[in-house]
């Protein structure tokens, strides 16, 4: 049986530890084999409200690293959250805001992306980018500064060796000063180290009709990075005031020769001198 508080169903009475979701609103940016996974997972553990933003529709192809299976082949992928996570979930609304950042138009009827931001960002706790798109995150890395939102941004490296997930606090290190981490100007290794296989671009391939080249790895790979941006998002959402300086969280899954266990790295991301961000 459900067990019921003021007339609605508890979801945190078996998982106490999750009950932090209760009342947030999560939007998350990118629906692809990263983002898919967390947003399910946040709608299953209690998140109140997601906003969900992505222009991509569900092929056959890309349905492999996706989270629902072929009854979404030929969907927007933010309708088809929709649908399910309120069909599945219903403690959890969602917002479908379909669009792609940066993508220009000559339909002045058509809403840019100020526009479809700030319908995404309205009333929201926390963002968490799943793009994997440097130029996304470094836009989404401004506004979140200039909002005072907590931003968690998740990415893989091509060949799927490792990946990372960076909590970027608005008055800590942002995107801009991850990338100054993680090479100096000299093209030399930063301080915090880029994960396994970040600049090996040699197993990407680009499938039939696709635009652009794609990473070949597996969805079980990709969880792992899914997975540690929720639970990163339960612990921010629950304790803000134990985050309040910016964390990448980087892991290891190959070591260049066989698939490893999972290795977990963490450091902390200041303000770097040379970023625009301390101004």
């Amino acid at each position: 049986m459900p067990v019921l508080r003021d007339g609605e169903i508890d979801i945190g009475y078996r998982v106490p530890s999750v009950a932090s979701l209760r009342g947030k609103r999560i939007a998350v940016v990118g629906l692809g084999a990263l983002g898919s996974p967390a947003a399910v997972e946040l709608a299953r553990n209690g998140c109140t409200s997601l906003h969900l933003m992505d222009d991509d529709v569900v092929e056959p192809g890309n349905a492999i690293r996706w989270e629902l299976g072929a009854s979404s082949w030929g969907t927007k992928k933010t309708d088809t959250l929709k649908r399910f996570i309120e069909r599945e979930y219903p403690w959890t609304s969602v917002l479908a805001v379909p669009h792609r950042i940066g993508l220009p138009t000559c339909d002045p009827h058509t809403p840019g992306d100020t526009d479809r931001l700030n319908e995404l960002l309205d009333s929201v706790d926390l963002v968490v980018d799943a793009s994997a798109a440097p130029g996304v995150t470094y836009l989404l890395g401004d506004i979140c500064r200039e909002r005072g939102l907590p931003l968690i941004s998740v990415f893989a490296s091509p060949n799927l060796h490792g990946g990372a997930v960076v909590f970027h606090h608005p008055e800590s290190g942002c995107p801009v000063c991850r990338a100054h981490a993680n090479e100096t100007p000299e093209g030399k290794s930063g301080h915090i180290p880029y994960p396994n296989g970040m600049n090996d671009e040699s197993t990407l391939v680009q499938p039939p009709g696709c635009s652009e080249l794609t990473f070949t790895g597996a969805s079980f790979d990709l969880k792992e990075l899914s997975l540690e941006t929720v639970r990163m998002a339960v612990d921010v959402v629950s304790s803000p005031d134990e985050w309040t300086v910016s964390e990448v969280r980087t892991v290891n899954l190959h070591n260049g020769k066989r698939r490893v266990p999972p290795n977990w790295r963490i450091d902390p991301l200041d303000r770097h001198p040379d970023c625009g961000c301390r101004s």
